[in-house]
């Protein structure tokens, strides 16, 4: 027993009602438990308490052993003067109090507490994977429709921090956000270093001239510092030594991009020349993934293609046959899910857009589930993700959940520890 979990009890009431008493032997009546004070002082705010004939208003504080009031100095500090009740799990000293006391010990059921210390010493990556496998309906709907808005306001972090960098700049920042998720995952911080290094005011001027925007980002991403290779090389970095110079660029290392166990069709060189694509098309990406009314049409704006070049080249001066060059539909999905969407989702609650905030919450639903490790794992215990919106929902209660150990914050955690009700079978009546 330690206090976060004691406290768990006692929010929720998780312990038997029946004869609850103080240790002085008052009937106790627990009407409301508090609130969870999240600041310094007393453990709960406001409670109401009967005690014998009395109702009492007022805090409560929590401890392990009796013995940790005086441990704490709570008896010399003022604040706690309020004090209506202290709640133990076990009372192992007494002392002059001015409040009763409340020991749970024997009205927490043991079996529950063992419960929660397997999880708590688990290697599983999903602690509770026993008893879910057994219960799937445990993890609700309304969990996961918490959990992906969890997902989105941890992405929204991010964008406001990148609002400040852009000074408040929107086409600015979705530039930049979106730059990072184009280098999936392998490559998604070499996609971002580029993206700073290379302003947003600097990518406008360029725009209605598909080859500079390509020689722009490939020379800043460091890919060309070598020796002439071919003529489409040699073009590049002639146009980059142009721009390099006119807006006092600096280019990044090339040996922080990874080709290793990458296909071809994922190589940075091939994702470079698609954002250079993308970033053509669109003279405002971000107004113009606004006014779309249907994923259908944010699909169609990410059906990019690399250059020419990379139809038979995987790098420069390397040739590789039967590349197509284009965005395949798995990437798409995954720029859609993973940055666009949550991109308009903030968008939205920014500037107060609550019909645009449930378009894109619903939209998440359309998307295809994503697969990989993760979301097989939960597919084995009977969980199975059917949108983009319930993958990225499990990946929130992996990542902050399970792997957390925070298994007295999670709704699925809460759900197991109540116990089921038993159901006794009568023997049937022979003489009917």
């Amino acid at each position: 027993m330690n206090e976060e979990l004691l406290s768990y009890y006692w929010k929720l009431q998780r312990f038997q009602k029946d004869a609850l008493c103080t240790t002085d032997g008052e009937p106790i009546q627990v009407i409301y438990p508090g609130l969870l004070n999240q600041d310094a002082g007393p453990d709960f705010l406001h409670a109401r308490i009967r005690i014998s004939d009395t109702l009492w208003v007022g805090n409560v504080e929590l401890h392990t052993k009796s013995s940790d009031w005086l441990k704490h100095g709570h008896d010399e500090d003022p604040v706690f003067d309020s004090i209506i009740l202290h709640v133990v799990y076990e009372s192992d000293v007494e002392f002059n109090k001015s409040f009763p006391e409340l020991e749970l010990k024997e009205f927490i059921d043991a079996d529950n507490l063992h419960l929660v210390e397997s999880w708590r010493t688990s290697m599983d990556p999903i602690p509770c994977s026993g008893l879910l496998q057994d219960r799937p309906e445990a993890l609700s709907p309304l969990w996961l429709e918490r959990l992906l808005v969890e997902r989105l306001e941890m992405k929204s972090k991010r964008i406001e921090a990148l609002l400040v960098e852009t000074n408040k700049d929107w086409e600015a920042t979705f530039y930049q956000f979106i730059a990072h998720y184009f280098g999936l995952r392998v490559n998604a911080l070499p996609f971002e270093i580029v993206s700073r290094a290379t302003p947003w005011r600097v990518v406008r001027k360029h725009q209605p001239k598909r080859e500079e925007l390509e020689a722009l980002l490939m020379g800043q991403a460091g890919f060309l510092q070598q020796p002439t290779m071919d003529g489409f090389y040699s073009s590049l970095k002639d146009r980059y030594r142009f721009m390099k110079e006119r807006h006092q660029l600096v280019p990044m290392q090339a040996v922080h991009w990874k080709f290793l166990r990458l296909r071809p069709a994922n190589f940075p060189t091939i994702r470079l020349s698609q954002f250079a694509d993308f970033l053509f098309s669109m003279e405002s990406p971000l107004n113009t993934f606004l006014s779309c009314t249907n994923l259908r049409e944010m699909e169609s704006l990410l059906e990019v293609r690399a250059n020419e070049y990379w139809q038979s080249h995987s790098k420069f001066g390397l040739p590789n046959r039967g590349l197509s060059g284009e965005m395949g539909a798995a990437t798409r999905q995954l720029l859609l899910g993973n940055a666009i969407l949550p991109f308009l989702f903030v968008y939205a609650e920014h500037w107060s857009l609550p019909d645009k905030r449930e378009w894109v919450l619903d939209a998440f639903h359309q998307l295809r589930p994503e697969d990989n490790a993760l979301i097989r794992r939960w597919k084995s215990l009977g969980i199975k993700a059917r949108s983009f919106g319930e993958s990225q929902s499990l990946f929130v209660l992996s990542k902050s959940y399970c792997e957390q150990k925070r298994c007295l914050n999670c709704e699925v955690g809460n759900r197991l520890l109540k116990k089921e009700p038993k159901i006794i079978f009568l023997p049937e009546d022979s003489t009917s």
